[in-house]
């Protein structure tokens, strides 16, 4: 099996964004020591978003500066030892400012279709060249923020305009009803990868784009009662890495996951991660090809980092961890001939 261990590398969005150190420094290192000791490959969507309003304002804000510096010198780390780095793209950067201690968000324009056409072209090419600045392979894989790509007819083309044909945001079933989180997965298509061309959820042979779905568990009520009580009462174990705040969700959502059973993806943050290994046995009892995780470094704790640990020490002898360079290259090579 081809295992994708994917990380979105970014701040918080809430009130209180935390700090580059502990939200992505610090525990992004964590990762690729425990890589390194297991000797498997990390990728990372960088949220790009921050990186160019970085380069912009950096000039006029030391602070902003000594904080470009250091993740650039961390994605040229992450370069060195073999890891990929694709686009994430949270476009709410583009009304967000820095007060001089910390960014402030607007996220009344959260996703890409909040932007007119021309202005999704800007912001998708503009994120895209700020990420390749900073990488030497070349950028050809996206994650929609907060899995909002839908409706995806201002994303296509400007995705294909930046030649980005690879996508890994959907997951089998999911469903999310917030009206500035909106998206539906639940007709998407039962292949492990599929190409698609106007629609993500729409199998078209020899379309442009390929989709690697993120992998998906089934989560009881009971998975989220545990959660909410290991975020409480969890102490150190469950503390995490990063210091900043998550956007809120109404409580209709919470009480969906809180009352009844929900599909998720197969997640290495905190609690969620307990379901890790599970999910992945699952899948070799299927005799599935891909298992694509997703996580976030500051959602990093020392819980969480005890399950990826145990699910490497199972996992890494016998299956490859693969990057979306190498996959591309292999799909290539298999549509040519």
């Amino acid at each position: 099996m081809q295992v994708f261990l994917t990380y979105d590398y970014e701040l918080f969005f809430g009130t209180n964004p935390g700090t580059v150190q502990n939200c992505m420094l610090a525990p992004t290192q964590l990762l690729m020591d425990l890589a390194a000791r297991h000797k498997v490959l990390l990728n990372f969507f960088v949220d790009a978003g921050h990186l160019q309003s970085l380069k912009r304002l950096s000039p006029q804000k030391p602070k902003l500066q000594k904080e470009y510096d250091l993740i650039r010198a961390q994605l040229e780390q992450m370069q060195a030892a073999g890891h990929n780095m694709q686009l994430h793209v949270h476009p709410h950067w583009e009304d967000a400012h820095h007060n001089g201690s910390n960014w402030v968000f607007n996220t009344n324009r959260f996703k890409l279709d909040d932007f007119s056409q021309e202005q999704v072209l800007q912001i998708v090419t503009q994120y895209a060249q700020a990420l390749q600045e900073n990488v030497a392979d070349e950028v050809i894989a996206y994650r929609a923020g907060a899995w909002l790509i839908q409706p995806f007819d201002k994303i296509g083309p400007a995705l294909k305009k930046n030649n980005i044909w690879i996508d890994s945001t959907i997951f089998s079933g999911g469903i999310s009803q917030l009206s500035q989180r909106f998206y539906n997965f639940s007709q998407s298509p039962k292949e492990e990868t599929w190409q698609f061309e106007s629609n993500p959820i729409v199998s078209q042979k020899n379309g442009y784009f390929l989709e690697l779905p993120i992998s998906h568990v089934e989560y009881s009520p009971v998975y989220y009662w545990q959660m909410a009580y290991y975020r409480l009462f969890g102490g150190r174990e469950h503390q995490k890495s990063g210091n900043g705040t998550s956007l809120p969700a109404d409580l209709g959502f919470y009480f969906k996951k809180l009352f009844g059973r929900s599909r998720g993806v197969v997640n290495t943050d905190e609690f969620k991660s307990s379901y890790l290994l599970k999910a992945f046995k699952l899948y070799e009892a299927q005799k599935r090809n891909l298992f694509v995780t997703i996580g976030h470094p500051k959602n990093l704790t020392p819980y969480s980092v005890k399950k990826l640990d145990s699910f490497l020490k199972y996992a890494a002898p016998n299956h490859e961890f693969a990057t979306y360079r190498h996959y591309a290259r292999q799909f290539q090579k298999v549509s040519n001939n």
